[in-house]
C-alpha cells in the first residue's frame, strides 16, 4: 500500500491539493484490483463515470464504482464483498461494508 505522499507523486502539482479525492481514487484502484483478482471480475463489466475517467482519461471525478452484473448470484456478491473487506483490512484500513439488494446489487464501502 502507498501512503498519501507516494500517491501524490502520480498527480500534477495543481491536483495535489485535493488530497481526499486522490486517496479516494487510489482506493478505487485498490478495490478494482481486488475485484478483478478475485475470480468474480470476469462476470462484472466496469462502467459509469469512474470507468470513463480511468479507462478513457476523461477529466472528471466520480465517487463510485459501477458495474453491470453478468451472472453473479447474491451469494457470489456476498462472497466478493467479504473478499474486499478482508483484503482492505489486511492493508490496514478500518472498513465497513453494507450490501443492499433493491433492484440491483449495491455494496457500500465506508472508510
Amino acid at each position: 500500500m502507498l501512503n498519501l505522499k507516494q500517491i501524490e507523486t502520480f498527480y500534477p502539482e495543481n491536483l495535489r491539493i485535493f488530497k481526499r479525492n486522490l486517496l479516494r481514487e487510489y482506493l478505487q484502484y485498490v478495490i478494482l484490483d481486488i475485484i478483478y483478482s478475485s475470480g468474480y471480475g470476469s462476470r462484472l463489466i466496469f462502467m459509469g463515470g469512474t470507468a470513463i475517467h480511468m479507462i478513457h482519461g476523461v477529466r472528471r471525478f466520480s465517487e463510485d464504482l459501477d458495474f453491470d452484473n453478468r451472472g453473479l448470484s447474491e451469494e457470489d456478491f456476498e462472497d466478493l464483498s467479504d473478499k474486499i473487506l478482508r483484503q482492505l483490512e489486511l492493508y490496514g484500513y478500518s472498513v465497513e461494508i453494507q450490501n443492499r439488494y433493491r433492484g440491483a446489487f449495491h455494496c457500500f464501502v465506508k472508510f
